[in-house]
């Protein structure tokens, strides 16, 4: 069999292994595939095609008017028939259009060398015969915050990238602000963290990087755990003692431990400080501590930080002037992606595996998102959508439109309503009061995401949803990605939060609950407004509640630990006078 046979039998049994009238049986299956592999061709991409044609073109200029030798009509005619079924692997159209160019140029020269007409064109294209990508090579993250193993994959934020160095060049903090899920972390953890081991401020790549921490609850433990993150709790609890009474004791212990290179360290969520933490003589330990930290005159060190613009005017609490004062010259704010941005963001991971979108999709992603504050989440969760229903190759306008109305701007609703409707009655309950605790309104109800603690969503259990039934429908809405899972040091310290605030806006079913229980989430946010005043002025008597106002409250379920707290010193108080 010739190579021209070869190039034309592939195009016969394809279409032969299409068309057969029969149902293909294992073994036959196996012929079609043995055949197909004896005639493989050996051209199968555009840049395989040029290369060719200009090693081609370069010896028939040799012959100029010369008769054209035996041989190179062979290898002419032989290139026909390969452009002819490289088109089979070609789907871009300005590819197809330059084959098919590169194609009529040679049947042309045949023409001039005696040949008969050849009736070819470019086959069409085929997709059952593009590369199968695997599961594991995965371009997009979904919802979940890149990590520095995602780096390869972040882009988007190059010059937020390069802005944040340079304010580390000049100040040693730099302060990462935005509203809640705009890409504050991702931003930090693939972005700044590996330009600078890579070296982006001279000697950068030397320095040490301490594990990130979240300041939580407890932010002197969190911070004692920088430096020993296995210590037992003993010793925790002295650096504990030792930050409140002298400030300068975080940066001794850093100064102890790398005393010949300035160290990074890195704080996630840093308005936790304000939401989880209460107790006021922590939180300005805390700060004075880092501030230290900050000004170190024997070895220049370096404070990264994330901070929801929600929360940032709390800062102006704190008792500390110099660091209000570097949070104000050292704030990078993460705002809006560019209608290019978005582009990269599709375009950039896709290339590096492969990955091709139907024509015009990607320019229908970026209009879904383009102007969306949080577009670099609701965007990764579309594409990872969409990269699960991939066909081989190709992420098709078929896959786009099963995201449902409003395309990927809804996606993540969507997926939430068709999650929830597969859900039994009992598990629609129990799926329904878990959002409801993960939900805060504000006075003016506007809902707002809320970080839960693990076990007091265990504690939402009634006589008819067990908390296996909690449990079950927990783990469900984790694995669906509509909640998130902030793992803690032990299994009761983990927390959960909705995965994006885009689902309360957009969700209907939730968005009815919540008006639904109106009344009962703004009378709970009373309570929580009252009991945080309480303990930031140290559990004051005085702000406890009396009379109809304890009445009210005091029967309210799924209280945290705080929330009981004052209840139980408003009842108690009530009793003794």
């Amino acid at each position: 069999m010739t190579q021209q046979g070869t190039e034309k039998d592939f195009i016969l049994i394809l279409k032969l292994q299409k068309n057969c009238p029969y149902p293909i049986s294992d073994k036959l299956s196996y012929f079609f595939k043995k055949a197909l592999e004896k005639c493989k061709p050996s051209l199968s991409s555009f840049k395989q095609i040029q290369e060719y044609h200009n090693d081609l073109l370069k010896e028939y200029r040799i012959y100029q008017d010369e008769k054209i030798s035996q041989e190179l009509q062979s290898k002419i005619e032989k290139f026909v028939h390969q452009i002819e079924t490289a088109g089979l692997y070609l789907y871009e159209e300005n590819e197809r259009f330059a084959a098919q160019s590169l194609l009529n140029y040679w049947i042309t020269r045949l023409y001039r060398m005696g040949y008969d007409e050849l009736d070819i064109t470019l086959a069409e294209y085929d997709l059952s015969l593009a590369p199968e990508l695997k599961e594991q090579d995965y371009p997009y993250v979904g919802l979940k915050p890149f990590t520095e193993k995602d780096n390869q994959r972040f882009y988007g934020r190059e010059t937020l990238i390069n802005k944040s160095i340079t304010r580390l060049k000049k100040s040693s903090f730099v302060a990462i602000t935005g509203s809640p899920k705009i890409g504050k972390s991702s931003l930090v953890f693939s972005g700044i963290l590996p330009k600078l081991k890579a070296g982006a401020i001279e000697g950068s790549e030397n320095w040490y990087y301490y594990p990130n921490i979240t300041p939580g609850d407890k932010p002197l433990e969190h911070l004692a755990q920088i430096i020993k993150p296995d210590a037992n709790e003993d010793w925790i609890q002295q650096q504990v003692a030792e930050f409140k009474t002298n400030p300068q004791h975080f940066c001794h212990l850093i100064s102890n431990a790398y005393s010949d290179r300035p160290v990074v360290v890195v704080i996630d969520r840093f308005e936790e400080l304000f939401t989880l933490c209460f107790d006021r003589e922590e939180r300005q330990a805390f700060f004075d501590n880092l501030v230290n930290f900050i000004e170190a005159s024997n070895t220049q060190h370096f404070l990264v930080f994330t901070i929801c613009s929600d929360i940032i005017w709390k800062v102006d609490q704190i008792r500390n002037e110099k660091f209000q004062e570097f949070l104000r010259k050292s704030q990078v704010k993460v705002d809006f992606l560019k209608y290019s941005e978005l582009k990269e963001v599709i375009e950039k991971p896709a290339e590096s595996i492969g990955l091709k979108f139907d024509r015009g999709l990607i320019n229908a992603l970026v209009k879904d998102f383009f102007g969306e504050p949080d577009a670099l989440p609701l965007l990764q969760f579309t594409l990872l959508k969409l990269w699960e229903s991939r066909e081989r190759d190709r992420i098709t306008w078929d896959s786009y439109k099963q995201l449902g109305i409003g395309g990927g701007r809804l996606a993540l609703s969507n997926s939430a309503k068709k999650f929830y409707d597969s859900l039994s009655d009992i598990e629609q309950k129990t799926c329904r009061l878990i959002l409801l605790r993960l939900v805060r309104p504000t006075q003016r109800f506007k809902p707002m995401n809320h970080q839960v603690k693990r076990q007091e969503i265990d504690r939402l259990t009634t006589p008819e949803i067990s908390i296996s039934n909690i449990e079950k429908v927990l783990t469900q809405l984790v694995n669906e990605n509509l909640v998130c899972k902030i793992p803690g040091k032990v299994e009761d310290g983990d927390r959960f939060e909705i995965a994006h605030e885009s689902l309360i806006r957009h969700w209907g079913d939730l968005r009815e609950w919540m008006n639904q229980d109106r009344e009962t989430l703004l009378q709970r946010l009373r309570l929580t407004d009252r009991s945080e005043e309480w303990q930031e002025n140290g559990k004051d008597k005085s702000l406890l509640l009396k009379g109809y106002l304890l009445e009210a409250y005091k029967n309210l379920k799924d209280l945290n630990t705080l929330e009981q707290e004052f209840i139980n010193c408003s009842i108690q108080e009530q009793l003794q006078n």
